[in-house]
């Protein structure tokens, strides 16, 4: 797996973001504290998650290193961090990735989030 290039302008926007925390690259499919529902459309969703470490849990099973730290994943993620993935300011200043092969997401939303509610866990991704 290569590691994740985060452009300076999209550093800059993460640093303002806080710091202290842990980045978490949610792949939102319903797997995990961060991901209500998940998408359920030929559409790739990501969000960009800062929070304390206590908050990650086993369903982000794998880090990518990047240019500001280790990023958690879902591991059944990683394939789109493979052929040189970034993530930088696109389109109306939002958050992107891509990678060689293109976008990935052209609206990456970055959330910080201290507190995380109980909800069940769910083995695998979700069925639409």
């Amino acid at each position: 797996m290569a590691q994740l290039r985060i452009t300076p302008e999209a550093a800059a926007k993460i640093q303002t973001a806080g710091s202290g925390y842990q980045m978490v690259l949610d792949y939102d499919d319903g797997v995990g504290p961060f991901s209500a529902v998940g998408v359920c459309s030929l559409n790739l969703s990501f969000n960009l998650i800062l929070t304390p470490k206590e908050n990650i849990t086993s369903d982000f099973n794998t880090t990518i290193d990047s240019t500001l730290g280790p990023v958690y994943v879902k591991d059944y993620s990683a394939e789109y961090f493979d052929d040189n993935p970034v993530l930088k300011v696109g389109f109306g200043g939002v958050l992107a990735l891509a990678n060689d092969s293109g976008l990935v997401d052209g609206a990456v939303e970055l959330r910080v989030v201290d507190q995380v509610a109980a909800k069940a866990t769910v083995d695998g991704p979700a069925s639409c």
